[in-house]
């Protein structure tokens, strides 16, 4: 802040002419306050220079050394030789120079924060009409997507639901899909095998013949889209080439199934719908549609794989560790790429043991069969490693969703009245939830912090809650 210096003067002449009153009406014996140390006009220098800065407190001392030297004049004093007058009049200046300096110093400072604070200030403003236009973009980009994310969401639900480990179900259920959401009037699927994709299902209106496109001879969308390993539809061919031919089986869009590895697992394609609805949005569902069914069949193929190579544990009738570490690594890649919820518990018996061995396998008996019984279908309950006797996988289930899960599990050993199995003493489970995040880079890490948290649940009874 810049004082003006039509202030200065007009507040530094009233000062020294209100000491000049006092003079006179106190001390009229004695003009100019004479002889007396410290001099009574040191109050308008101090006061001015520690108030305004470098120019008030020179001003004041010259304003003041002036009015003393007229003082003295009045009083017939001579000046030139006055030792008082001389020093008196040094001191003004030197009081007026080092008060007023030091005042200067804060002023700067003061008008440099006071010009960042405005700068600040301007910038704040700027930043608030961006966000202003920010939240009308927002708006008007949401209300353009709303139809969008809910089907992708009401879409998510539908083919969780549809989950499966028979594979000629999981074939009829993804064409029904297609016949669902994106009006498909006749969709195919096919399955790869030595370098040839087989017709394996398909939703017509007349019976198609059985079908074989050799993927690394034939031009056709469905071979493009499984080379490529990429979706199709027939817009973006005729968009990158213009002189593309289609022929009369040609379909309109092709989607390839891969494994998480990136193998070859087969294609959907829709060979009728109506031309208008292949839109950007469209072709967004069908590759999502690919993506899940992908990991399904992947499932699916994997769990009729190791069935034959004992995947259940036979005892406790749930899911071994190995099953366990390849589903997760599945779910943990959906997880990652969809943005879609995904939680992990791994649970021990406390206590477990100390008990006899047949008591202890009966414990684990009850205790699977209680998770199994309290748990979705879509929940996985396995075997774990070490002490830690069981790991749990809740698809498309957060934090607060496990919680609630677990909850729900220490409801049922509760209405169980299990404490009458372990000699009259509670059941004591000890468990640990993670959940899918995008710090988490992989499963690994995911599990090791749950191995980590679970040392620190130590104690935590489910029937103490």
């Amino acid at each position: 802040m810049i004082t003006p210096k039509k202030t200065i003067v007009i507040e530094t002449i009233t000062g020294l002419i209100l000491l000049g009153t006092i003079n006179y009406l106190g001390w009229n014996n004695n003009p100019g306050f004479y002889g007396i140390n410290p001099h009574p006009y040191f109050i308008v220098i101090l006061l001015m220079a520690s108030r305004y800065g470098s120019f008030a407190g020179f001003f004041s001392a010259v304003l003041s050394a002036s009015m003393l030297a007229m003082m003295m004049y009045i009083s017939k004093k001579t000046i030139a030789d006055d030792i008082f007058f001389t020093n008196t009049s040094i001191i003004f200046f030197i009081a007026g120079w080092v008060v007023g300096e030091i005042r200067q110093m804060y002023i700067r400072k003061m008008n440099d924060t006071l010009c960042e604070l405005n700068r600040e200030k301007t910038r704040a403003e700027k930043l608030e009409e961006e966000n202003t236009l920010i939240k009308k973009v927002n708006k008007e980009m949401e209300r353009r997507i709303l139809d969008d994310v809910s089907t992708f969401a009401n879409l998510y639900e539908t083919s969780k639901q549809l989950q499966s480990f028979d594979l000629e179900s999981i074939y009829r259920s993804i064409l029904n899909l297609l016949t669902q959401y994106l009006e498909a009037e006749e969709c195919s699927i096919y399955l790869y095998g030595e370098e040839t994709l087989f017709l394996k299902d398909s939703i017509s209106n007349t019976k198609k013949p059985i079908k074989k496109i050799a993927i690394n001879f034939n031009e056709g969308i469905i071979a493009k889209s499984v080379r490529d390993k990429k979706v199709y539809s027939v817009r973006d061919v005729l968009e990158t080439n213009k002189g593309y031919l289609l022929h009369s089986d040609e379909p309109l869009m092709s989607a390839p199934l891969l494994k998480t590895n990136g193998e070859i697992i087969g294609a959907i394609t829709i060979e009728k719908m109506p031309f208008f609805n292949i839109t950007g949005s469209s072709v967004k569902i069908f590759a999502l549609l690919a993506d899940w069914v992908s990991a399904d069949i992947e499932s699916a193929m994997y769990f009729q794989e190791v069935k034959k190579k004992n995947i259940l544990d036979e005892v406790l009738n749930i899911y071994t560790y190995d099953y366990f570490i390849h589903r997760l690594e599945q779910e943990f890649y959906r997880a990652k790429r969809y943005l879609m919820p995904l939680s992990v518990v791994l649970l021990y018996i406390k206590g477990l043991d100390e008990m006899p061995i047949a008591k202890g396998i009966n414990m684990l008996k009850f205790v699977a069969g209680a998770l199994n019984n309290a748990l979705r279908l879509l929940d996985i309950v396995t075997r774990y490693k070490d002490e830690i006797h069981f790991g749990i996988i809740l698809t498309s289930t957060n934090e607060e969703q496990a919680k609630l899960a677990i909850n729900r599990i220490m409801a049922v050993f509760k209405n169980l009245g299990i404490d009458t199995i372990n000699d009259g003493k509670p059941l004591e489970l000890v468990y640990s939830i993670g959940s899918h995040s995008s710090l988490i880079e992989n499963k690994e890490i995911l599990l090791k912090q749950i191995e980590d948290n679970i040392e620190k649940c130590s104690g935590k009874s489910l029937l103490q809650n």
